[in-house]
């Protein structure tokens, strides 16, 4: 019987950033139980105090304090309900934000310059006028009314869905809607065209004559990390209206009833932040031993360094696809030894490298669980005389699978906290056995 060991180096170096990355999360959690801690401290000698003393402070039956909390806790009621019947009837909150149909179109628009303008005058350019005369017909009523009766839902939740994006400086208009059926995502995007149709007349008869071009027109499966946010930050104000109102009905309480006397006051408040002190380290202290243990047993790629280590593929480099960084996280990223370059100048030093290890190369197949559209550009104006294949992963996609048999040489794209160590070493092994050449991997955020 033969036992097959498999050692894994785990960098202390990679805990640490693993960490560093996550403060945001160490901070809050560190937070919330600090409040946890410090307000059932709070509460528990605020008890005690009342039960022991005996001197009280003088109270009022309507005082003008507690006529305030009562016309505070009558607002913060109102909306709360309110807020809660929206979100019951809300079609954003009903979408899978991990998985969802989206209607997005992308409009370019070049108005006609008059004779006695510069052409390169952006001053006088009417085009930001144009685009936002699209956009404004583009979320009017008449369109939400379209696309309410398409979807048979209320027209006051759908205001919210439509997302309309303008650039003057290069003519551009972007926009899209989500939608939890294909059929649905569909139909939107016909109004849309047909809206678009419309205005374009309306447009050029009361701003200027101008062409206007549809580029990119789509209806597709995909996710959305910021719709996911977005959701998760309507659940968190009704969460923050709840507490809002609980500790209004608190003080409210406490106003009405008898209050302990000063020095009683300032022991509940010494008490309360030495316990949130307490409970803000070893919130802090909980969140970082836990991130620490899900990268231990993280099957994901986490950097160059452990890819190379775990499936011995060599990494060419790396893609930053992260959008703009703030100064703390670029300098994380440096001490981490990850790029900070932008991501076309990388991906052409990285298409060229690739040029170099295949000049004999006449079919190269591009494959793996993530996609660079701006690595693809560059590989193509590195390689104009080869055959460049652009795939999936060779696990799920067949065109991949087709396309591996005939070529020369392969390279591996992969994603930084996406990727999983056993995938690509099952594509490492199905290389392998089709005596192909694999070049390495480009890492995405890495």
């Amino acid at each position: 019987m033969q036992t097959n060991h498999e050692d894994h180096v785990i960098y202390l170096k990679d805990l640490l950033f693993s960490a560093l990355y996550r403060w945001k999360k160490i901070l809050l959690f560190g937070i919330v139980l600090a409040l946890l801690l410090g307000g059932v401290k709070g509460i528990s000698a605020y008890r005690t105090i009342k039960s022991h003393t005996g001197d009280l402070i003088g109270q009022v039956s309507e005082s003008p304090e507690q006529a305030v909390l009562e016309k505070k806790l009558e607002t913060l009621q109102a909306s709360y309900d309110a807020l809660a019947k929206f979100q019951q009837e809300s079609v954003l909150m009903q979408i899978n934000p991990y998985g969802f149909y989206k209607a997005s179109l992308s409009i370019f628009v070049a108005p006609e310059v008059p004779a006695t303008q510069d052409a390169d005058d952006q001053s006088l350019s009417p085009t930001g006028a144009i685009l936002n005369s699209y956009a404004s017909m583009l979320t009017d009523n008449a369109v939400v009314q379209a696309i309410s009766d398409a979807l048979n839902v209320k027209a006051e939740t759908l205001s919210e869905l439509i997302t309309v994006s303008v650039d003057p400086k290069i003519g551009v208009l972007d926009a899209f809607v989500p939608c939890t059926t294909q059929e649905g995502a569909q139909a939107i995007l016909d109004i849309l065209l047909d809206q678009l149709d419309l205005a374009q007349a309306e447009v050029s008869q009361t701003i200027c004559e101008h062409k206007m071009s549809i580029y990119q027109q789509s209806v597709k499966f995909t996710s959305d990390a910021f719709l996911a946010e977005t959701q998760a930050a309507k659940v968190q104000r009704m969460t923050d209206l709840h507490i809002s109102i609980t500790d209004t009905k608190a003080e409210l309480n406490a106003v009405a009833s008898d209050s302990p006397d000063v020095v009683s006051v300032r022991s509940l408040i010494r008490s309360a932040v030495i316990y949130g002190i307490l409970g803000l380290i070893l919130g802090m202290f909980v969140t970082v031993v836990c991130i620490w243990v899900s990268h231990i047993c993280s099957s994901k790629v986490y950097s160059a360094r452990t890819l190379t280590n775990r499936t011995q593929v060599k990494v060419l480099g790396g893609i930053n696809m992260l959008p703009k960084m703030c100064a703390a996280m670029r300098k994380l990223r440096l001490l981490d030894n990850r790029s900070v370059t932008k991501a076309d100048l990388q991906a052409h030093l990285i298409a060229a490298n690739v040029r170099n290890l295949c000049m004999d190369a006449k079919h190269l197949l591009v494959t793996g669980t993530a996609e660079c559209a701006v690595l693809s550009e560059a590989l193509q104006q590195a390689m104009p005389g080869v055959q460049i294949s652009l795939c999936g992963s060779l696990l799920t996609d067949v065109a991949a699978v087709n396309a591996l048999s005939d070529c020369d040489y392969v390279l591996l794209v992969e994603e930084c906290e996406v990727s999983r160590y056993g995938d690509i070493q099952q594509t490492v092994s199905m290389i392998a056995d089709n005596n192909k050449t694999l070049l390495g991997c480009v890492l995405l955020n890495g």
